[in-house]
């Protein structure tokens, strides 16, 4: 992967994380409740799930997917320590972690 791809990677997963972290303030101050923590597990939970859902299955167009699947098996070469993960994906899964870590550690 080129420098260029991996500052492009980095730059959406943290403005997706702000973005998540927005959201995640946004639910705690309509609910006007004291707990930050509860509000951002489970929208830390709905942001996994989500674009788990989306980047595995292509969203509701099986068509798209089948065909996006076709040609990923052609065009596929496997390098060593080679991975290829949505952004968002990773933004999210890592959005989980910090909850996790602010859970253990602050509270």
């Amino acid at each position: 992967m080129s420098i260029k791809k991996l500052l492009w990677k980095l730059f959406f997963i943290i403005i997706s994380l702000g973005a998540q972290f927005g959201i995640t303030f946004l639910v705690y101050e309509q609910l006007n409740t004291h707990h930050f923590f509860d509000v951002m597990f489970f929208t830390a939970i709905l942001f996994v799930v989500i674009t788990i859902f989306f980047s595995s299955s292509g969203g509701f167009n099986m068509a798209h997917y089948k065909a996006e699947r076709i040609y990923s098996q052609k065009s596929f070469k496997m390098e060593r320590f080679s991975m290829n993960v949505n952004s968002f994906v990773i933004s999210s899964v890592l959005f989980l972690i910090i909850y996790i870590l602010l859970e253990v550690f602050v509270r």
